[in-house]
């Protein structure tokens, strides 16, 4: 599905929305910068890139499953890159954790909370649950892939960049691997390695951060998406 960057209003000016620029120096990506630099990078992603019809064939099922789940529901269910309140995100992160601590708990693992990173170690006393290691892993991607749902993210094209620069990792030594990880499993990058193009795939997509951003450039929660019942006041729904 080919999408038209009008249908994103990206080439006008968000009333506002114009951050400080005392140097003058146009910004990289949309998300840096005002809305003239946004809708310029939106035009050269579109170059190349082109956002899967949620119909077609080559959109992801499992997503989509997922996206029926919160519409059938009510819940979010975004189809433009949309930012979501903190409030919102911490429900979301607590959901994941609650579906990997499960996870956990059924793979035999207890809780190091020693240290500053939550690391999961084995409970050389605790047994190993099969099946609810299964269930846990199909709700923990159940509520991941909600979460983008509710971001409206595009998460096909998102799916197959990252995935394309992944297999051009290498097997090799790497000096920033996780305490719980064993030498060799360290997948790293090559000299010359390309990362995932998610900035220009989400500009494809429509995503603008300054029609979420106050004017200090950072992210505006009354800006944001949450449930109906929970979004922020009317008293505070300015850019200040």
């Amino acid at each position: 599905m080919a999408i038209d960057p009008k249908d994103f209003r990206l080439d006008e000016k968000i009333e506002g929305s114009d951050p400080p620029n005392p140097d003058g120096v146009e910004p990289s990506s949309p998300w840096d910068g005002n809305a003239k630099s946004a809708a310029q990078t939106f035009e050269d992603a579109m170059k190349t890139l082109t956002i899967t019809d949620p119909e077609s064939e080559d959109s992801d099922p499992e997503f989509e499953d997922v996206r029926d789940f919160h519409r059938k529901f009510n819940q979010i269910a975004n189809d433009c890159p949309t930012h979501l309140t903190k409030r919102k995100l911490a429900e979301r992160v607590n959901f994941m954790l609650e579906e990997l601590s499960e996870f956990a708990h059924a793979a035999g693992l207890e809780l190091d909370d020693g240290g500053k990173e939550l690391i999961f170690t084995p409970d050389g006393n605790a047994d190993q649950d099969f099946p609810l290691q299964a269930d846990a892993l199909i709700d923990l991607v159940y509520v991941a892939k909600g979460t983008a749902a509710m971001m409206g993210l595009p998460w096909r094209e998102l799916w197959v960049d990252v995935h394309a620069a992944n297999m051009r990792k290498e097997l090799r030594p790497t000096p920033h691997r996780a305490a719980f990880q064993a030498p060799s499993a360290m997948v790293g990058k090559p000299e010359g390695w390309v990362g995932p193009k998610t900035e220009e795939i989400l500009a494809a997509a429509g995503y603008n951060r300054w029609a979420f951003s106050s004017l200090n450039g950072k992210i505006n929660d009354h800006l944001c998406d949450d449930d109906a019942e929970m979004r922020p006041t009317a008293e505070g729904e300015d850019r200040e």
